[in-house]
């Protein structure tokens, strides 16, 4: 037993040897950097926009952004939530900031052409929906929303191939396109569709 002993007494003072208790106090002295504290902001602020807080997401995405400028994610969700409360100008400032950090990023590309969309600016839409495909050719999500712009244009073929390429199936499409033809007031043509 006593042989025991002696080995735990010395082995705590080999060198390197170094205990758990020393380690963590070592880890909890490290300032946290403040793309971790970003992280944890936005993390928040997706919980709470995700429960219907919005005032409270948009006050943690403004946090995260004042913390860490640099990353697109914040702005982005900004624009996302202005657009839903139909604040275009504030959602375009938004973009605008996101753009310039992620340029390339076809989810971000994508939500900004359907923005583009729902405010009735048809070319713009559509060249941020193509360069979204550009990037990611498989983006059921742009070719959704590039067919909903083409029904609007009255292209409705090309409209019914974007829907294909979306994952609709050809009754799915022939839908999608009688929905856009039936918000227009075009029902002739959306009853030979449905």
């Amino acid at each position: 037993a006593m042989t025991g002993v002696v080995a735990v007494s010395v082995g705590c003072h080999l060198p390197g040897f170094r205990s758990a208790r020393r380690e963590s106090a070592v880890e909890h002295d490290r300032p946290i950097s403040g793309r971790q504290v970003a992280d944890v902001q936005l993390s928040l602020a997706r919980t709470l926009e995700r429960r219907g807080e919005i005032e409270p997401a948009l006050n943690a995405y403004r946090q995260a952004v004042e913390t860490d400028p640099r990353r697109a994610t914040g702005y982005w969700r900004m624009a996302i939530i202005q657009d839903r409360k139909g604040n275009t100008a504030e959602s375009e400032v938004h973009y605008q900031q996101a753009l310039k950090l992620d340029p390339k990023n076809p989810d971000l590309l994508c939500d900004y052409g359907y923005s583009l969309y729902l405010q009735r600016r048809w070319a713009e839409s559509e060249e941020y929906l193509s360069r979204t495909l550009r990037l990611k050719p498989q983006h059921s999500r742009a070719h959704n929303n590039l067919g909903l712009l083409l029904a609007q244009a009255e292209r409705a073929d090309d409209a019914l191939t974007e829907f294909r390429k979306a994952g609709c199936d050809l009754a799915e499409a022939r839908c999608n396109l009688a929905l856009v033809m039936l918000l227009n007031r075009r029902f002739d043509e959306a009853r030979q569709n449905y």
